[in-house]
């Protein structure tokens, strides 16, 4: 349990939570470097008489919302590692989920709403290294991927939806010179939904529409003999 203070008076937070989840996997090795491995996924996430309650200037607290809900996953998944050529690496898999919602409102019924989403997540990465070791060696990776938001998130105005995807491109450069690595790194995430703002009355975030960041990061590393 507990108390935040977002401006507008206090606003009290409790739950139950009861989490299940295992995994599953294979791991091949055919040679030094091709590989192969695979997998399955469970997750369930159930929190019960979830509160949100705002005190009133007496100091009582009214509950605004109180849920028991329910995000699970069933996730199988696969990738592989091989050499193209020379000079060109690749590795890629693929993730299926099947995300399964539910949300039952204690307080207003007609809230309450049962969805499944499924998604295909790919990835992959090819990398290009030359035998010189005074060159340096470049990787692309591009792929897919999303998170699952609190169902009772956006029951306003702002209402998202269960899902949020995200897409990513990354270049890579890596090189050693005089003892030091050197990383350069670009990169671009798109996301589907961005929320943030909590809701002063509810103490939920708001749906704040979709989102871009470009970054770019270099690094150096340096090993000491001390």
């Amino acid at each position: 349990m507990s108390k935040s203070n977002f401006g507008v008076g206090l606003i009290r937070q409790s739950e139950f939570r009861i989490v299940t989840g295992g995994n599953s996997s294979y791991d091949e090795h055919f040679t030094s470097k091709i590989s192969f491995s695979a997998g399955l996924d469970l997750r369930r996430d159930a929190p019960r008489n979830a509160e949100l309650a705002h005190a009133d200037s007496a100091g009582v607290f009214d509950p605004v919302t109180r849920n028991n809900f329910m995000i699970a996953d069933v996730a199988p998944y696969a990738s592989i590692s091989a050499p193209l050529t020379r000079f060109f690496d690749f590795s890629g898999g693929v993730r299926r989920d099947e995300v399964s919602f539910g949300n039952t409102d204690l307080i207003v019924r007609q809230n309450s709403y049962q969805a499944t989403s499924r998604l295909t997540s790919p990835r992959a990465t090819i990398a290009f290294h030359l035998p010189r070791k005074s060159l340096p060696s470049l990787a692309f990776s591009m792929g897919e991927a999303f998170h699952s938001n609190d169902p009772r998130v956006g029951l306003g105005a702002g209402r998202g939806t269960p899902i949020a995807t995200s897409q990513a491109r990354e270049l890579v450069a890596n090189e050693n010179l005089l003892g030091t690595h050197f990383r350069l790194a670009l990169a671009r995430v798109s996301n589907s939904q961005e929320f943030a703002k909590i809701d002063p009355d509810t103490g939920l975030q708001e749906n704040l529409g979709p989102s871009l960041i470009r970054s770019l990061t270099f690094s150096a590393q340096r090993r000491f003999s001390f």
